[in-house]
């Protein structure tokens, strides 16, 4: 029996996105006034070099919308990248039935876990913080943690693929 679920999660903006948005803002605000005041010696290029700035700055704002895609297929998920609604990119794959333990976050019995240092910690989760579960594993030669929210599709699917490392509720 072939398995397959997708699901897109939006990725929640942290202050370091809106701090790098407003200091792009003052630069492309600085870099045009500095173009306005020499566009007498670039004779009519300036407007076109504004206009390239503030493009910049746009597509710089377009690229913090960071969305995660889930691909279930079979025993593997797939954590894809898609930055602006435009790029997409392939960040990690997880085959379940390799996994250490994969438990929701705000579980008491697995805190010991949780708690541990892996050596690469990913974070696919979205804008609601409920229903955030973990997963820990190993890859090439690095224990790693991914945090993620499947939907109850995903979790049955899971659930099937490595009962006794898959706590999932």
């Amino acid at each position: 029996m072939d398995i397959f679920c997708e699901y897109i999660v939006r990725h929640k903006n942290t202050a370091k996105d809106y701090l790098l948005i407003a200091a792009a803002s003052v630069g492309a605000m600085l870099l045009s006034f500095i173009i306005m005041l020499f566009s007498s010696y670039l004779f009519g290029l300036g407007l076109l070099l504004i206009a390239a700035v503030w493009y910049g700055l746009y597509f710089l704002i377009k690229s913090r919308q960071i969305e995660y895609e889930y691909i279930l297929t079979n025993s593997e998920l797939d954590v894809d990248k898609i930055m602006g609604r435009r790029r997409r990119k392939r960040v990690i794959s997880v085959d379940f039935k390799h996994i250490e333990l994969c438990a929701r976050v705000d579980d008491e019995r697995y805190s010991h876990q949780l708690s541990s240092k892996p050596d690469k910690v990913y974070d696919f989760t979205g804008i609601s913080d409920n229903d955030k579960y973990f997963v820990d594993f190993h890859s090439k030669d690095n224990r790693t943690r991914m945090f993620f929210q499947p939907t109850d599709k995903m979790k049955e699917n899971i659930r099937i693929m490595n009962p006794g490392a898959i706590h999932i509720l």
